[in-house]
């Protein structure tokens, strides 16, 4: 985890990517003065392609986290960097459970994790439905939750495609969401909470995504739709459509 990285190999790589990323997919980055640069914090982003781990990443003030499949560990060269930069790695069947508890261990150490809401690359590039497991960290550990949108990662990098292609991404970070957290372990959850919880970080995420790129009703739980009518989006995300 990241008090066990290797800080030269965490800077090299991430100064690599950024600088990379920046020239190949004109990467920008807003809202970064959003995230904490102390203490511990959730990161809670949509999910449309592989390469938004290590874009979001790289483009927080601050070392993070994220749990990612324990086969990339297993591949020799991989695995020593995903070691090196402290990224966590989870077993498939049962991992959900793994991962909670891992990312519950991380952030008591007062660091920083991205968490996915939505489990899994989205098929569309729009999100998909938030299950409760972000919730649970931010109610048990007390931590904020900083909303994060990616866009145009899903058209350089999408499902079947064997090698990313240069493009635009776009990275905003919305103001932190403070939760009455600190619930103890042993105490469970009522599901009315775990689920308002879930479906007002599925809120702002979408809050901060283009119109094109939001949940639609049927496709998420009532509570998780964005409607303009409620909040407006964030400035600067409606000047995004269409990067998927």
């Amino acid at each position: 985890m990241l008090e066990h990285s290797n800080k030269f190999v965490y800077w090299f790589s991430s100064s690599a990517v950024r600088s990379f990323a920046r020239f190949y997919w004109m990467l920008k980055v807003h809202g970064r003065e959003n995230i904490p640069r102390k203490g511990r914090v959730i990161i809670a982003s949509n999910h449309i392609s592989h390469l938004d781990p290590p874009l979001i990443g790289v483009s927080a003030p601050r070392n993070v986290a994220f749990i990612a499949k324990i086969e990339l560990f297993r591949t020799p060269i991989l695995g020593w960097w995903m070691r090196a930069m402290g990224q966590i790695g989870v077993e498939r069947g049962g991992g959900g459970r793994k991962a909670l508890v891992t990312a519950q261990d991380v952030l008591e150490k007062e660091n920083a994790i991205i968490i996915f809401p939505e489990g899994t690359r989205s098929a569309t590039g729009r999100v998909a439905r938030g299950k409760t497991g972000v919730a649970v960290l931010a109610l048990k550990t007390g931590s904020p939750v900083v909303p994060a949108a990616i866009t145009g990662s899903y058209k350089a990098f999408k499902r079947g495609m064997k090698f990313p292609k240069p493009g635009r991404v776009v990275i905003h970070f919305g103001k932190p969401i403070e939760i009455n957290g600190g619930l103890p372990m042993t105490d469970e959850i009522p599901r009315e909470m775990l689920e308002e919880v879930t479906a007002k970080i599925m809120r702002e995420i979408q809050k901060l995504l283009p119109e094109d790129m939001r949940a639609r009703p049927g496709e998420v739980p009532d509570g998780q739709l964005f409607s303009d009518a409620l909040e407006s989006p964030a400035n600067g995300a409606k000047g995004e459509p269409g990067e998927q």
